[in-house]
């Protein structure tokens, strides 16, 4: 699939993995220079570049609103990946840090297996 784009530019958001967003082949072809990215600070600076032609492609999460763009059309998924909730290694500062880890892990597990996350991502991407 990465293959599709050599060649090309494609516009991503300054700071954002390429790997994370593209998957490992976008991301390996970025490292090597066969797909070049157009980097902005916002969201709406590339979609108004993607509006005036400046790059044919935009790569962002699914979640992207383009309903203030009607000329952009969404295309296919590239990479899915998963949100990772991080933590500071200071836990002496924080005493409730174990049971917080602890009832998070939890929580997520009873909404994977009753299907609430999937439920809730299906609310707002279909």
């Amino acid at each position: 699939m990465a293959e599709d784009f050599y060649g090309h530019t494609i516009g991503m958001n300054r700071g954002f993995s390429p790997y994370a967003l593209g998957g490992v082949a976008f991301g390996d072809a970025y490292q090597a220079k066969i797909i070049k990215t157009e980097e902005a600070n916002t969201t709406e600076q590339n979609l108004k570049k993607l509006e005036r032609d400046r790059f044919l492609f935009y790569i962002n999460d699914k979640f992207l609103d383009i309903s203030p763009y009607p000329s952009i059309k969404k295309g296919m998924t590239v990479n899915i990946n998963f949100g990772h909730l991080g933590f500071t290694k200071q836990n002496n500062n924080y005493k409730f840090m174990k049971d917080f880890k602890n009832r998070f892990d939890q929580i997520i597990k009873e909404m994977k297996e009753s299907n609430e996350i999937e439920k809730i991502v299906n609310k707002y991407i279909n």
